[in-house]
């Protein structure tokens, strides 16, 4: 038995100029299934600079690597495990039909519980989006809670509360 490593694939980034005469961001990399080269091509407008193209590409150097989840990146960052949730539970896919228009395949998630996970989604990844797993405590997230639970809820406005004799 011949030991063989395994072989972790980042791709290479380079800014390159189009037909059109405009600016694109270049990211070639091999398809782990076919063993062929490809190539994909990121807006500058949208993504600026190299470390906005490489937090972007992060899920997707995730994917790329999923077979060997050990080294598919040694410090992602929570935008990266939330994009790779995001895309593996198809929640833009669920969350852009009408809740009564799908045909709920096995183990589709409903369209109530897809817009309450976004919602969440876009709480936490404003706090810790950027932020390293690594560099995550659970300390810090206790008091992130706190915080969330402490700021101060609506009124009702109900009138279920006001005593019959008033």
């Amino acid at each position: 038995m011949k030991f063989r490593r395994q072989r972790f694939q980042r791709g290479t980034l380079r800014k390159v100029t189009r037909a059109d005469n405009q600016w694109a961001w270049e990211y070639r990399y091999q398809n782990p299934l076919t063993g062929k080269r490809k190539s994909m091509f990121i807006s500058t407008e949208k993504f600026p600079t190299q470390v906005a193209v490489e937090r972007h590409l992060e899920a997707f150097v995730l994917k790329l690597n999923s077979e060997n989840p050990a080294l598919a990146i040694l410090e992602p960052t929570f935008d990266a495990v939330l994009d790779r949730f995001i895309e593996d539970e198809r929640l833009l896919e669920i969350k852009q039909l009408r809740p009564g228009d799908r045909n709920a395949a096995e183990g589709d998630l409903s369209y109530a519980t897809v817009t309450s996970y976004l919602s969440v989604i876009k709480q936490v990844r404003v706090k810790w989006g950027t932020t390293r797993l690594t560099r995550i405590k659970p300390v810090q997230v206790q008091e992130w809670l706190k915080k969330m639970y402490a700021a101060p809820r609506p009124k009702a406005t109900s009138t279920a509360r006001v005593p019959t004799w008033v």
